[in-house]
């Protein structure tokens, strides 16, 4: 994008219940990460969406993360997206 900005996102499919996934990033950021934002989109054992589990992103490098998921369930899948240039 003009003036150097890399937008990256992908998913994980069905990562299983309480589990920690290394991401790496399409291609890396040459200089800094801004953010990385992840979302469960549905875990396994309801139609509702009262049980989606907690997630958080750690350990944010050039060229991947770790996101870890926290719930009982396996999701369904793990969206997330990256900024940064």
């Amino acid at each position: 994008m003009p003036g150097g900005l890399i937008i990256q996102w992908g998913s994980i499919s069905s990562p299983s219940a309480n589990s920690t996934t290394t991401v790496t990033f399409p291609i890396s950021f040459p200089s800094a990460v801004f953010s990385v934002v992840a979302t469960v989109e549905g875990d396994t054992g309801t139609a509702t969406t009262s049980n989606l589990g907690a997630i958080k992103t750690n350990s944010i490098g050039l060229s991947s993360v770790v996101i870890v998921y926290c719930d009982d369930l396996a999701a369904t899948s793990i969206r997330w997206i990256a900024i940064g240039y």
